[in-house]
């Protein structure tokens, strides 16, 4: 286990060329985490039934933990972008509950 976790596909190679962080490559196991829970929140097959019908939490679960345990949790809360996605749908729906205009 310890090393797939160390492994520098999960975490990059070298220092990011900004020092920073990553911006042009993939090289942290967050970025995709989040690309995948993008492609979860779509309906699978016919039926349209979500990833939590055909396999539950446990999907998700097992993201987070090897998010945790590759200790990238802060970068993932800080850029995950389903989470500022759905922030702004739901701005947008109490917006219209309560008719309220914006500029623009």
């Amino acid at each position: 286990m310890i090393f797939f976790i160390s492994d520098k596909a999960w975490k990059g190679d070298s220092a990011p060329s900004n020092g920073v962080m990553y911006i042009d490559e993939c090289t942290e196991f967050h970025k995709v985490w989040s690309a995948c829970q993008w492609v979860i929140c779509l309906p699978c097959g016919e039926n349209n039934k979500t990833v939590e019908d055909l396999y539950g939490d446990g999907v998700h679960y097992a993201g987070i933990a090897i998010i945790y345990l590759l200790r990238q949790d802060n970068r993932f809360n800080a850029l995950d972008f389903c989470y500022h996605f759905l922030k702004g749908v739901y701005l947008k729906m109490f917006q219209s509950e309560l008719k309220i205009s914006t500029l623009g």
